[in-house]
């Protein structure tokens, strides 16, 4: 929560309330690496599909150029623009779409069987 106090020349500055430090002692989480496990993809009528067939990739070659130098007007006539009313209420619904669909991806030995939380 934001407050103000006051310093020596009585000017108002914000601060931050910090919780006491034992409310924190406990072991950080384990994080492990990132791994795929899987991908999904829009056609241009913004349907879901459920592989990568329209997914692309920039291709540059690093061996000439040895910089990174992207210029975000290259091939901008080919791209296909979504169209702000038709999705401003998308969201994450495409992403929890492939999360349904993959729910086995995501049990543990402990779950197998269960329905996900």
């Amino acid at each position: 929560r934001l407050k103000r106090k006051l310093n020596e020349e009585n000017c108002s500055l914000p601060y931050f309330e910090v919780h006491p430090r034992s409310k924190y002692n406990f072991s950080a989480a384990v994080l492990r690496r990132p791994m795929f496990i899987g991908d999904f993809s829009l056609n241009a009528k913004r349907q879901f599909c459920h592989d990568s067939r329209n997914l692309h990739y920039i291709s540059i070659k690093w061996q000439i150029f040895k910089k990174v130098n992207y210029d975000l007007n290259v091939a901008l006539d080919k791209a296909n623009r979504k169209l702000f009313e038709e999705t401003k209420n998308e969201k994450l619904d495409r992403l929890l779409e492939w999360i349904l669909l993959n729910s086995f991806k995501f049990h543990t030995r402990e779950s197998t069987g269960k329905p996900l939380k």
